[in-house]
């Protein structure tokens, strides 16, 4: 028998692929979301609140009260330079979760529309585009979350070595650890947890709106392409052209909300 020499056609690269889910781009900050208590489903249950109460009675209110207390005993005007910007960041970062948590809501909307988008045919270089993007954006999420940690850790070594002198940062406590190593230790220990946990926060409050703005521009720009390759097929029907032109409307509509 003669083989078969006609080779199967290649994929196009206008065909379209499998779907993508843009909405990955965020696991590293919802992951940070998690950890505060805040998770980002409709079934917001009781332990999910019970989570979200205790993480911001401990890390927004009693560590930042012993930031503030600490503000009535300095003795210097270094202490207070020193005391004053972490109070401010410890401030913001309280209303900038206040923030985040009351749009919660939106934030599970936003996801919704993502998957409305994202259900949408595309072709490869669409899809790898996204594909992209969702890479970036761990990428940049994780690297930063890193630098993150790692100058806090920096900061607890360089009061692990201080021969009991400081702590991480100068707070207000019940007890005197100056004379208790073990005591020393306790609050080291315990203020590294709490730079942690607000580091995270902080990840996440200052990158979730440039993520998401990332990941919708770029689905504005696979919209028009898709406007600028819309014209006239003889293979269509005027409805079936109408109807294509309505749901890129459409999409477009999607990402301006």
């Amino acid at each position: 028998m003669k083989p078969n020499t006609n080779p199967k056609p290649a994929l196009t690269m206008e065909e379209s692929v499998g779907q993508v889910d843009t909405v990955r781009a965020l696991g590293p900050i919802y992951a940070s979301l998690k950890l505060q208590g805040m998770y980002i489903t409709e079934e917001y249950r009781l332990h999910h609140k019970i989570h979200a109460t205790v993480n911001f009675i401990l890390s927004n209110i009693m560590y930042y009260a012993c930031f503030i207390i600490e503000l009535f005993f300095v003795k210097s005007l270094k202490q207070l330079l020193e005391n004053l910007p972490m109070n401010i960041c410890v401030t913001s970062c309280n209303v900038k979760f206040c923030v985040i948590l009351k749009l919660r809501p939106h934030l599970i909307k936003i996801n919704q529309l993502l998957n409305r988008l994202d259900k949408r045919p595309m072709t490869a270089r669409q899809s790898r585009k996204l594909e992209n993007v969702i890479r970036d954006c761990k990428r940049i999420t994780l690297a930063i979350m890193a630098l993150y940690l790692t100058l806090n850790s920096m900061y607890t070594l360089n009061g692990a070595v201080s021969n009991y002198t400081r702590l991480l940062y100068d707070i207000w406590v019940p007890y005197h650890w100056e004379h208790n190593h073990s005591l020393f230790w306790v609050y080291l220990f315990m203020q590294y947890a709490f730079q942690i946990q607000l580091s995270l926060e902080n990840v996440a409050n200052d990158f979730i709106g440039a993520l998401y703005l990332n990941v919708l521009n770029t689905h504005l720009e696979i919209i028009m392409e898709r406007f600028a390759k819309l014209h006239h097929d003889p293979n269509a029907s005027e409805e079936e052209s109408m109807q294509k032109f309505k749901e890129y409307v459409e999409d477009h509509r999607i990402i301006m909300e």
